[in-house]
């Protein structure tokens, strides 16, 4: 019995071991998805942004052929931004809560956006702020302005997009 005993203890030291292990293991894997959400997130917009431009430049000088390739790019793209939104939606919840308030700069976090949206055509910012930081959960935050951004450009119908950050 006492070499069951010690047999059931190495076990649970074992299983304890690997429990630890797969919770790093875990927590890294979420990070990378995080971080690689969000890294694709730019490029993706640049490709709806050439697309856009393409069609809308070119609309009256492609083929049938063409508007049908351009269509598929886009079909494919979307895929992939659905794919790439429910991978930030799965580890934005944690990473997002998990978060502390920290001092963010307005105009840089304003300049942050700005450069994500770059590739986005007529599009005017403007900031209107008497603030120079704020205390708030960043990624909270730019998750959400993120968010806000890319819907009013991906469903602005007007050919010259303003969009306004009042803090």
């Amino acid at each position: 019995q006492v070499m069951n005993l010690l047999n059931a203890r190495k076990t649970n030291l074992l299983l304890e071991k690997t429990i630890a292990k797969m919770k790093v293991q875990t927590l890294e894997l979420e990070q990378f998805a995080y971080i690689i959400s969000h890294d694709l997130q730019s490029p993706l917009n640049n490709i709806f942004s050439a697309i856009k431009q393409c069609t809308e430049d070119y609309i009256n000088t492609i083929n049938d052929d063409q508007k049908r390739q351009l269509n598929n790019i886009y079909i494919a793209a979307d895929k992939l931004r659905k794919l790439v939104d429910e991978l930030i939606n799965y580890s934005d919840i944690e990473n997002v809560v998990l978060e502390k308030k920290s001092q963010v700069f307005v105009k840089k976090l304003f300049a942050e956006l700005k450069d994500d949206f770059s590739s986005a055509r007529n599009v005017t910012w403007s900031l209107k702020t008497d603030l120079n930081e704020i205390e708030v959960n960043k990624k909270a935050l730019y998750s959400i302005l993120s968010d806000l951004i890319s819907n009013s450009i991906r469903y602005n119908s007007k050919e010259k997009i303003e969009l306004e950050l009042g803090i």
